[in-house]
């Protein structure tokens, strides 16, 4: 969780990607994938879209 979230707030794009799938396969819900980078959003002051991109692309097809 805690590698989501410094991944989407430090806009590393490549390492979201990753850091999602492997999160997925270890029992990570998608709810909880939205939860993190939803608070990301709030708290990191800045604008996630990209990362909030990737996600959904990770967590529609995390074989991708």
């Amino acid at each position: 969780m805690l590698n989501i979230a410094a991944a989407a707030a430090l806009h590393r794009t490549a390492e979201l990607r990753s850091e999602i799938k492997q999160a997925l396969a270890n029992g990570l819900t998608t709810d909880e994938v939205r939860d993190i980078l939803n608070e990301v959003a709030i708290h990191a002051d800045s604008s996630v879209a990209d990362c909030v991109r990737i996600a959904e692309q990770a967590l529609t097809d995390p074989q991708q």
